[in-house]
């Protein structure tokens, strides 16, 4: 694939023979003479490298240098007639690869683009290898179900399709996701991620598609939106039931033809990103209870992976157990422990409501309490009572929550009518709302 290389630079006469060299050498060469066309080039192409003159009609080449950093962190050549050291520094400082004064021969120019490929390719790879991390651990095992799990994923990876992916909470969905970009062709660009039950639904909108400065009160600058940084990627929208049916249908033209507006922009932009969902909750139940529009649902799930909860895969849990002591204690500079048969007949006993990440955490926690070079089964009842603790404090908090949340809908967010029906005062209603991450909605 040819290197995508734009010049940004007003003398014509130097521009087109600099472009005409470029094709020549190989290169995809697109011109600009001033930043208003540029920034038009790097929007609607996937650029490799930009060489920029720092002179331009419309824009300081060194502010629009910092633009470019901050929106796309495309690798820049800064190039300049009027070059000082101090103008190379300011520019070094602001994310420039190189700076080459004018008139310059072609083989600086394509030592300073070589190098910016290769620095561009290692970020790629190193962004690659980053996502790696932690991939393996719903994958440990032999059993039959996550087989399964596997071979759809390895199918599924480099088909362009939608991926829909269910399970309880704990399976590992957010693993399955990043398992499925690493080993698709998209996994040198980066892959986002949305979890749709921790933003706020006013926000939603701005999170996925970016504002413009001045969209909306508090929008003192320009947010480019999740859905551009995944440009070339993947964008993993997780826990999908939490999305509002306002929200699904906000959607609907960008999952059908990947183009948007930013809030408070007319220009539409447009990306090429792959789609995974996810949700916890079983999806025909969603679409029964209208919690999920059809039009959505019907555009997002693509293939179907379905993670099998723990209780349904023990003969994974000794494998999962060694794997979690091992990793824990080596992360912790702890001599390795081994796990009594006794604990071990309880690990596999047991039910695991929070699935991998609470067998996870259950080990972790015994690795700290056990005293010797053996996790007992006493460490391990003592760890599991505490996490049950935790989830049940956790499911009280979601039940409140939700509760709260119905009776502000019901009363229109009247915060007056809905902490009279609740038997609260209005602080008491406004200090449960922050502590529970509900957002007031002014009326």
């Amino acid at each position: 694939m040819k290197a995508k290389v734009l010049v940004i630079d007003d003398e014509k006469f130097f521009l087109e023979s600099l472009l005409n060299i470029l094709k020549e050498e190989g290169y995809e060469a697109y011109g600009a003479v001033n930043a208003e066309e540029g920034m038009k080039t790097i929007k609607e192409k996937n650029l490799d490298v930009i060489l920029l003159d720092v002179r331009l009609p419309d824009v300081d080449g060194i502010t629009l240098l910092k633009y470019i950093k901050e929106v796309k962190n495309i690798p820049v050549i800064v190039i300049s007639a009027y070059g000082t050291i101090d103008m190379a520094v300011e520019a070094i400082k602001k994310g420039a690869e190189d700076f080459i004064e004018k008139p310059f021969a072609w083989a600086r120019a394509r030592i300073a683009i070589e190098n910016a490929l290769r620095i561009r390719n290692m970020e790629k790879e190193i962004n690659a290898l980053k996502n790696l991390i932690d991939i393996s651990n719903p994958f440990i095992g032999k059993s039959e179900k996550i087989q399964k799990v596997k071979e759809l994923v390895n199918i599924v990876a480099n088909k362009d399709i939608n991926v829909f992916i269910t399970g309880e909470t704990g399976t590992g969905k957010d693993l399955v996701a990043r398992l499925v970009h690493i080993k698709s062709k998209r996994n040198t660009f980066p892959m986002q991620v949305i979890n749709c039950a921790t933003i706020p639904e006013n926000l939603f909108e701005a999170e996925i598609f970016g504002y413009e400065k001045g969209a909306f009160t508090g929008a003192e600058r320009k947010k480019v939106g999740k859905a551009k940084l995944a440009d070339g990627g993947t964008l993993f929208l997780n826990e999908i039931s939490e999305l509002s049916n306002d929200s699904q249908a906000k959607l609907l033209r960008f999952l059908e033809y990947r183009e948007y507006e930013p809030l408070g922009s007319t220009r539409t932009e447009k990306v090429d990103v792959r789609i995974m969902t996810a949700t916890n909750k079983e999806p025909h139940k969603l679409l029964e209870e209208r919690i999920l529009r059809e039009d959505f649902f019907y555009r997002i799930q693509g293939v179907r992976i379905d993670l099998p909860p723990l209780r349904e895969r023990k003969e994974d849990i000794p494998l999962l157990a060694e794997y979690f002591i091992r990793d824990f204690c080596e992360a912790n500079n702890i001599p390795i422990k081994k796990i009594s048969s006794e604990a071990m007949g309880l690990l596999i006993s047991y039910s695991w409501p929070g699935n991998v990440r609470e067998l996870k955490s259950v080990l972790e926690k015994s690795v700290i309490l056990s005293e010797s070079e053996k996790i007992e089964k006493k460490d391990l009842e003592y760890a599991i009572e505490k996490e049950e603790i935790k989830s049940l404090k956790k499911a009280k908090e979601e039940f409140e929550k939700k509760y709260i949340v119905e009776v502000l809908i019901r009363n229109q967010w009247r915060i007056e009518k809905t902490a009279k029906e609740l038997g609260i005062s209005r602080s008491q209603l406004f200090r449960k709302m922050k502590q529970l991450g509900i957002e007031s909605r002014s009326r």
